[in-house]
């Protein structure tokens, strides 16, 4: 299939393309098909080219969603009466006489975004996205899960620098909210902040980076794709640090997990002045009650719809006190030698409680924390840059800005309410 055809010439079709791979609501799907007369003869061909997809071979679609996306779209095809392809028919007739069930995976999903890189998508990188995971699942398939991650891990190791800004994310995600953690499910606010990182990467290159809430790991994808050499993926719960591991290697990065206090001492010991190094990401279980035994020289905290309940706002604020105070920077520390560090916590918020989130900064504000809203779309028509401030910190090198070209993931259902998400500065007050 020829991607690049397809996006200059059926702009409607990489729209549904995109939505199958996210698995998208079908009614949803089959609506938008329907705008476009996507039911005739002349446009079945592109139905079946995404049923071909390199992606979806790559992670087959849920068997119950793929049977009931080909059935509604038969339906559609005999309502307005026109004939149906041969090869649609023979698809559907195959998974009819399978079992129909999902696989050992349960209630888990596999689903693929995109981001647009430099005004065009890059049909070679993503071709390149697909092989890759198709070996990590011949992997997965033959081996234990322990093998699993050795070998993979080699793999992704010995690709290292070849994927940065690659274009295509793909994340194992629960499809049940009550299963695997909230944290191994997506959510606005993780996407808005993936984008705020790769649009902004001067903020994270040659610095250490901490998440809290990693969830599913997209975050932590995207600043391995800008260049952060030391990056520490957190969350309260082992479940999603683990999916958050797998999510990493399969999207071609070295991953582990380790204990955090372990994580904290390599980060201390490391160098981050390399601009994409082999170090592999760590994961680890934090939980945020505990008293940090030696807070670790991270120089960027991230974290994305963390403030989602006003219980946890005071455990949160005590924990950002302890990262964001300097006083804890040892002056042998590698990252001290080679630049003045200013620590800062980014934090993208889903405003559904509007209560909660202002408990958060004022309480914030009260222990000597400085907040301030951050515009993470300077460049887009309809937002004055003149209302919010525009985040930037230190000497942003030539390579690294954009050019006006803002980085954005590209049909991503979820994100139709991005605007409704807020980005935060927080910095400790200096006494």
């Amino acid at each position: 299939i020829n991607w690049d055809i397809m996006l200059c010439l059926h702009n409607n079709w990489w729209r549904i393309l995109c939505y199958v791979r996210q698995q998208h609501l079908i009614l949803k799907v089959i609506d938008v098909i329907e705008s476009f007369d996507g039911f005739s003869a002349e446009n079945q061909p592109f139905f079946i080219e995404i049923l071909n997809d390199p992606l979806l071979n790559a992670f087959p679609l849920r068997a119950s969603y793929l049977l009931k996306l080909i059935k509604s779209y038969v339906k559609k095809v005999e309502k307005y009466g026109y004939q149906l392809l041969d090869e649609i028919a023979s698809i559907l007739g195959d998974l009819l006489n399978e079992d129909g069930s999902d696989d050992a995976e349960g209630r888990w999903s596999f689903k693929s975004y995109v981001y647009n890189v430099k005004n065009i998508q890059n049909v070679a990188d993503e071709m390149k996205h697909c092989e890759r995971i198709q070996t990590y699942n011949k992997i997965y398939d033959n081996e234990s899960t322990s093998c699993f991650e050795t070998n993979a891990n080699a793999v992704a190791t010995s690709e290292n620098g070849i994927l940065h800004q690659h274009g295509v994310v793909s994340l194992r995600l629960s499809d049940n909210l009550f299963e695997g953690s909230t944290g191994c499910h997506e959510w606005e606010a993780g996407f808005v902040l993936a984008e705020f990182i790769l649009n902004h990467p001067y903020v994270f290159k040659s610095k250490s980076c901490l998440e809290l809430g990693c969830g599913a790991g997209l975050a932590g994808i995207a600043l391995h794709r800008v260049g952060t050499p030391n990056i520490v993926l957190t969350d309260g719960n082992q479940a999603a640090v683990e999916n958050c591991q797998r999510n990493l290697i399969l999207n071609g990065i070295s991953s582990n997990v380790v204990d955090f206090d372990e994580a904290s001492q390599r980060v201390k010991k490391s160098d981050c002045t390399s601009v994409l190094d082999v170090t592999p990401v760590t994961c680890s279980r934090l939980s945020w009650e505990e008293k940090l035994r030696s807070p670790a020289m991270f120089d960027v905290i991230i974290g994305s719809d963390i403030l989602y309940d006003p219980i946890v706002i005071p455990v949160l604020i005590n924990l950002l006190l302890q990262l964001l105070d300097e006083s804890h920077q040892d002056n042998s520390s590698k990252t001290i030698q080679t630049s003045v560090i200013h620590k800062r916590a980014i934090i993208a918020t889903m405003l559904r409680n509007e209560s909660t989130l202002d408990l958060f900064l004022n309480e914030a504000i009260k222990c000597g924390l400085t907040c301030r809203r951050v515009n993470p779309y300077p460049d887009e028509a309809g937002i004055s840059s003149g209302q919010l401030s525009t985040f930037k910190t230190g000497k942003v090198n030539e390579s690294d800005q954009n050019d006006g070209h803002y980085i954005h993931l590209i049909n991503v259902p979820i994100l139709e309410k991005r605007s409704s998400v807020l980005i935060h500065e927080i910095l400790l007050e200096k006494a």
